[in-house]
């Protein structure tokens, strides 16, 4: 996902403090296909070291319920990771975070989520403290 002025605001609000539990991804369902009824939405994060994803442990897995129309995803721990530059954003390449289904559902899920509405696109919804 890459929202826009989101570069901007991490360059100039670097000594800022994120509201972990307040600073939310929200994103509304366009369909979705659950073999196993629910979804784990788990984030991953790129090592540049190892040149792979891996897990990013301070976003707890987020549970899809079948009826659910959207999702808001407590994201404040790498918000802040970004600010403090313990991870690297850069929107100009698709290495950055991604979410994954959880395997256990064997990759036969999906979820599509929607874009370009006035509405229900997805967003990012910080609440942060300025600190000089």
């Amino acid at each position: 996902l890459d929202f826009e002025d989101l570069d901007l605001f991490i360059l100039n609000n670097q000594n800022s403090i994120i509201a972990d539990n307040q600073t939310k991804l929200i994103l509304h369902i366009n369909n979705q296909i659950n073999i196993d009824n629910d979804l784990d939405l788990f984030f991953e994060i790129y090592d540049d070291d190892t040149g792979e994803f891996s897990s990013f442990e301070l976003i707890d897995a987020y549970r899809v319920l079948d009826d659910m129309d959207s999702l808001s995803i407590n994201i404040g721990p790498l918000i802040q990771k970004y600010l403090y530059n313990e991870i690297i954003f850069n929107p100009n390449t698709s290495n950055g975070i991604r979410m994954k289904i959880g395997d256990y559902s064997n990759n036969f899920s999906n979820i599509f989520f929607i874009k370009n509405d006035s509405v229900k696109s997805p967003r990012l919804e910080v609440l942060y403290q300025y600190d000089q």
